[in-house]
């Protein structure tokens, strides 16, 4: 029932959905957005195996399995938006990348009519009903890797039955954590799910160490969610005032100018990163990175790093990046997103968790006065993520041996 409802509700979205995938298509200038969105795409996925990825983060997530994938196996990418088709483009050249098709029956049919993949493997917590159900019945294997699900989608009990009667359809959920296979346990799976391990822990870029930005003795704020910025103005004057720098990376790089009339507003020296001048930096300032591929650059030097989300409804962003290059990692009390890591870095040292904003002006002040070894808590936390290898090849083996991935 509640399928047939939801078919009802996105039949009647339909208009709004085609104009809004019209419109995105020519302020993108990407025509394929919206013929490949209406499965309008060519035959070359035929008898390969698909990967679905969101979006950028997801393919930033996936690219280290994509990479052991394709020296074996035929393989495709689809997404949903054009910032991961560009990552995606950008990453694997030599891979057809296709935007998937909207979430209609005859769409679907439409399209696997005409790109009779072999598997569907999909990123994380993509859940489409339609499309795991049409793949079912043509006996196409389907997959959830990193699999996780967000604790708030089950509280809500019209997703808990679409989530119940499509991730029936699929071969296998294959999960990021024993936390994520536990949340997926109360839906009601059981013989189709697995814990293998979080592939983020082998996706990270690595740095090019001439390629650092030139600044020193900074801060850096990660991903961040608003309000965050605005609750954390009392570290970000208390920095300046100690002659350290800050850098906020906005999770959505579109908020970096808002960001930057909040510290004006607060008559905070602040600047954008596209508009900075290195030599000039003469006296401590807010840096606020409005380009895309920058927050890596900015782990390495970092005195510590939070993490954004964590203090929002949104949830802790990547925790993983930041301590994979032995920075001290601070969140807040949402790490629902990353929660058995968080708990397992915080464990051993490499992550300090706070209940409420003030809790880490606390901790400010202990650094200040250097009653804290950031150090350690740093080491601690790379020591952890270096030791997490090998994810990759369990799941490139389970899929192998499960039938999911045929060689060439």
């Amino acid at each position: 029932m509640a399928l047939f409802f939801y078919n009802v509700i996105i039949v009647l979205l339909s208009p709004f959905i085609l104009i809004y995938s019209t419109a995105r298509s020519f302020s993108q200038k990407d025509k394929s957005f919206l013929l490949e969105r209406l499965g309008f795409t060519s035959n070359s996925l035929s008898n390969k195996a698909c990967i679905h990825c969101a979006s950028l983060g997801e393919v930033n997530g996936a690219k280290q399995l994509i990479n052991s994938m394709k020296k074996k196996y035929d393989i495709c990418i689809s997404v949903n938006t054009k910032s991961g088709k560009d990552r995606a483009k950008s990453l694997f050249p030599e891979l057809e990348v296709v935007y998937l098709p909207l979430d209609y029956k005859i769409i679907i049919r439409n399209w696997l009519n005409k790109n009779i993949i072999k598997s569907l493997l999909i990123f994380e917590t993509e859940i489409w009903p339609n499309l795991l159900n049409e793949c079912k019945k043509r006996n196409i294997s389907t997959a959830i890797i990193n699999a996780r699900i967000s604790k708030k989608n089950l509280e809500k009990k019209f997703l808990i039955s679409i989530y119940k009667k499509s991730l029936k359809a699929c071969s296998y959920i294959l999960c990021k954590s024993n936390y994520e296979l536990r949340k997926y346990k109360k839906l009601g799976l059981s013989n189709n799910i697995k814990c293998i391990g979080n592939l983020k822990y082998e996706s990270i870029d690595r740095l090019d160490k001439n390629n650092l930005p030139n600044i020193e003795n900074y801060i850096l704020f990660a991903s961040t969610h608003s309000p965050e910025e605005t609750d954390l103005l009392g570290i970000i004057s208390s920095s300046l005032e100690n002659n350290i720098n800050v850098v906020i990376a906005p999770r959505h790089v579109n908020r970096s100018r808002n960001i930057n009339k909040l510290m004006i507003k607060n008559k905070i020296s602040s600047i954008l990163y596209s508009q900075l001048d290195f030599k000039s930096l003469n006296e401590p300032t807010v840096i606020i990175i409005d380009t895309f591929g920058e927050l890596i650059k900015f782990y390495k030097k970092a005195i510590f790093v939070f993490v954004g989300g964590s203090f929002s409804p949104r949830g802790v962003q990547n925790i993983i990046e930041p301590a994979y290059y032995s920075r001290p990692v601070l969140v807040g009390p949402n790490i629902d997103n990353f929660y058995e890591e968080a708990e397992e870095l915080s464990k051993n040292g490499g992550l300090i968790k706070f209940s409420k904003i003030e809790d880490i002006n606390l901790f400010f002040e202990k650094f200040i006065n250097k009653d804290i070894d950031l150090d350690q808590i740093g080491q601690n936390a790379g020591r952890l993520i270096i030791g997490k290898s090998g994810i990759t090849n369990l799941y490139v083996d389970f899929l192998y041996k499960e039938g999911i991935l045929t060689k060439n």
